[in-house]
């Protein structure tokens, strides 16, 4: 199951903000995923650190899915998740997430 732990809401461009997440059947935490918007769509983006690249500033995944069909799976529980947290959506049951 995934439980929210903390949202902080930080607005720019398309980053609308930060979340902590648990997957409490196998006791893991993640912080410092990223919530996106834009034109009515959001999206999850895991934790990941900067890099400098002929002048630009990059990012690599700290840790991802290896499978998209899980990935998508993970985000769309997210998604459902922080919406019950922030008191936006009714609660959901049997999900492996």
């Amino acid at each position: 199951m995934i439980e929210i732990v903390s949202f902080k809401e930080y607005k720019s461009n398309t980053l609308q903000g930060f979340l902590t997440v648990r997957l409490t059947n196998i006791g893991l935490e993640i912080r410092d995923i990223t919530l996106h918007e834009k034109e009515g769509s959001q999206w999850i983006g895991m934790p990941s650190k900067p890099y400098e690249k002929d002048g630009k500033t990059k990012y690599s995944y700290i840790a991802t899915f290896y499978e998209k069909e899980t990935s998508d799976k993970f985000q769309t529980k997210v998604l459902k998740s922080l919406a019950e947290y922030l008191g936006e959506a009714p609660e959901d049951e049997g999900s492996p997430f």
